[in-house]
């Protein structure tokens, strides 16, 4: 007897909004997710995630070690105002998308978030679009990349398109990112006040 299983993969958009006040399961506007991490933790393989305007950190437990870690095949989307069908809708200046690392203090760098975004073993392809990455910091003798760091994915395609990097500080290396073996390609972004120290690149370090 032969037996035969058949599995169909839909992908899912979930949906965020810091104001959202519906049943907040992510499945559309009104009902939308208020924490990005718990949308990241959802999203599987081909899925992608919609976000709306507002500031969004990868923690509210002043860990400075916790980030957004990108997972493969699931692309990532700001700029919206919460009401949009379509990504062509959406007006990025109106709608600022902010990931801050900004979650001790307020303006006080020194108990901000490493690393706002980390994009690891990567292996598909993956976008990043229309995001303020604000205010990581990593002062520590080893810190790279606060604003995102990318390692080993060279055996994928990664694209970071209509993003502002803002204040983005490393001791070591790469202020706003830090890159090694990575395919990466970046559309349409703009490098502001980010800082290194030690090796260089306040904006770009680039190991590969």
């Amino acid at each position: 007897t032969l037996f035969f299983f058949i599995t169909n993969s839909y992908a899912t958009r979930y949906y965020v909004n810091i104001n959202a006040i519906g049943s907040n399961n992510g499945m559309s506007w009104t009902n939308a997710f208020t924490d990005l991490q718990v949308a990241l933790s959802s999203a599987i393989y081909n899925d992608e995630i919609w976000v709306a305007t507002g500031t969004y950190k990868a923690t509210d437990l002043n860990n400075r070690d916790n980030s957004f870690v990108m997972k493969n095949a699931v692309n990532l989307y700001g700029g919206f105002n919460g009401t949009e069908t379509s990504i062509s809708q959406r007006n990025l200046l109106e709608n600022p998308t902010n990931l801050s690392g900004d979650i001790g203090r307020l303006g006080d760098n020194k108990d901000n978030t490493k690393k706002i975004i980390k994009i690891q073993n990567i292996t598909t392809e993956i976008i990043i679009d229309g995001f303020r990455i604000i205010s990581g910091y990593d002062w520590s003798e080893s810190g790279k990349g606060a604003g995102i760091y990318f390692y080993n994915n060279s055996g994928g395609k990664i694209i970071i398109n209509n993003c502002i990097f803002y204040n983005n500080a490393s001791y070591q290396s790469g202020g706003a990112l830090y890159i090694r073996s990575s395919n990466v390609t970046f559309n349409k972004c703009d490098f502001l006040y980010n800082t290194s120290f030690n090796i260089g690149g306040g904006a770009i370090y680039c190991a590969n």
